[in-house]
């Protein structure tokens, strides 16, 4: 996808827009939202890859009101198919379906780009993902101990999830 600009990613309430390299710098550098950290990795993997900014980090936004409510991506471009998907909907506006039409709509993506299988790793206690993961689909497949979140099981969805393991 080298050189193939970016588009936005449009659902019936949600346009999920990507952030440029300078923004990303900007707000690392601000710890926006208190996710310092997130925008200084993803700036680093647009630095390093020029095939990156697609399945980069994006805004997610509220078509008609244009506020920005979260933020989603995938973790890095697809490795022999298989994608991992991270959001965040900022609590106010949780529990109203965002995050799943987000993580449809990072799904769709995908598959029109080549990812044949999806991931998400999920906080036992964040019951709302794991309904997510339920809805749409996914089965989990293991755990990890994540640096940032801590424990985390890890959910798969799409054409290889048996010999997968983490």
């Amino acid at each position: 996808m080298t050189g193939t600009p970016v588009l936005d990613i449009v659902t019936s309430r949600l346009t999920l827009r990507h952030l440029p390299l300078a923004v990303m710098e900007e707000r690392a550098a601000s710890d926006f939202d208190g996710s310092g950290w997130l925008y200084e990795l993803r700036a680093g993997q647009l630095r390093e890859d020029p095939g990156f900014p697609p399945w980069s980090l994006r805004d997610v936004i509220l078509t008609g009101t244009g506020e920005t409510i979260g933020h989603g991506g995938f973790h890095e471009a697809p490795v022999e198919g298989v994608a991992e998907i991270g959001y965040r909907i900022h609590t106010a506006w949780q529990g109203r379906g965002f995050a799943t039409e987000v993580t449809e709509a990072m799904m769709a993506f995908g598959r029109a780009h080549g990812a044949t299988a999806f991931l998400l790793s999920i906080s036992p206690d964040n019951a709302a993902s794991l309904a997510i993961a339920a809805k749409l689909g996914f089965t989990r497949i293991g755990e990890q101990m994540d640096e940032v979140d801590g424990l985390e099981w890890v959910f798969a969805s799409g054409d290889r999830i048996a010999p997968w393991s983490t």
